[in-house]
């Protein structure tokens, strides 16, 4: 089977095969390839070395040869597992700061619980995205009593993750004077 071509798009074209790779747009220069071995067995699947967020989107594959045009479309979600939360703890002489640091992929929903699992007011930075892509969280709960137990919560709902970490400190009034 002889094939005419095959060529993956998004918005805007990602790779021409047979040689028209002129045609390419510039973000995917050097990183897509097919696996030309593959296409007489039907697999044209495109490959993206290294992916990244800004890859993510649709795609359609359309491929032709002397029996007819066929097409499939294609959804590219990313995602990047967020790393194990930093804790920090900032004393001064009226609160105490509990803060959580990490990076991940995409946008995280962030959870902070009281004792009783009350829904508290929280401190959330998100940083635009880092050189790999991944965005910076912060996230930060103020106590102003000698007694912290709270739960940090963070969801990456794109890979199923679910970090959650609990904080208890107790500590004297005297601590809060100094």
């Amino acid at each position: 089977m002889f094939l005419k071509g095959v060529w993956w798009q998004s918005e805007v074209v990602q790779l021409y095969w047979a040689d028209n790779l002129d045609r390419q747009s510039p973000e995917y220069h050097n990183r897509t390839s097919l696996y030309i071995s593959e296409l007489g067995k039907g697999n044209a699947s495109l490959r993206i070395n290294p992916v990244g967020p800004k890859d993510a989107g649709r795609y359609l594959c359309q491929v032709s040869n002397a029996k007819g045009t066929g097409k499939a479309l294609i959804e590219l979600d990313y995602g990047a597992f967020y790393s194990e939360p930093r804790l920090n703890i900032y004393v001064n002489s009226t609160t105490v700061t509990v803060q959580f640091e990490t990076e991940g992929f995409p946008k995280p929903e962030v959870i902070w619980l009281g004792e009783n699992n009350q829904n508290l007011n929280y401190h959330l930075e998100i940083h635009d995205q880092t050189e790999d892509g991944l965005y910076y969280i912060k996230s930060s709960y103020e106590a102003q009593k000698p007694v912290v137990n709270v739960t940090f919560t963070l969801k990456n709902h794109l890979l199923n993750q679910n970090l959650q970490r609990l904080v208890f400190l107790s500590f004297g009034k005297d601590l809060l004077s100094l």
